[in-house]
């Protein structure tokens, strides 16, 4: 989605964007960089690399670097992986709805459908 909204935007060139993955700590090398190739996996060939950043940060904490990467962001997308339990839908937790109301700017939050 946002990198969507980079290519519709007034001027693409002045938007950038940068994605935000918060991983396991016990990834290794390799893992953070096969998180990393996925990421950029989904950048359209034709905007600058200039204008996509890749950040991969060490949980846990998702909730506090979130916070406060969002400190130096015009809009945060947050997508939630959605899980079944007993074969039903979870949705959003308490924890995910008090995050989006302490970020310091607007936030979209979007959910890969289920299955």
């Amino acid at each position: 989605l946002a990198l969507r909204l980079l290519s519709t935007a007034p001027d693409p060139t002045s938007t950038n964007i940068t994605l935000l993955h918060i991983h396991d700590p016990r990834f290794n090398r390799h893992e953070r960089s096969w998180m990393e190739q996925q990421l950029m996996s989904w950048c359209p060939r034709n905007i600058s690399s200039q204008q996509i950043q890749i950040k991969l940060l060490q949980g846990p904490g998702i909730d506090s670097k979130i916070h406060w990467f969002s400190k130096n962001q015009d809009l945060v997308i947050l997508r939630s992986q959605r899980r079944r339990v007993a074969g039903l839908p979870i949705p959003a937790s308490d924890r995910t709805s008090n995050l989006v109301h302490q970020l310091a700017c607007p936030a979209l939050m979007i959910s890969d459908p289920l299955n």
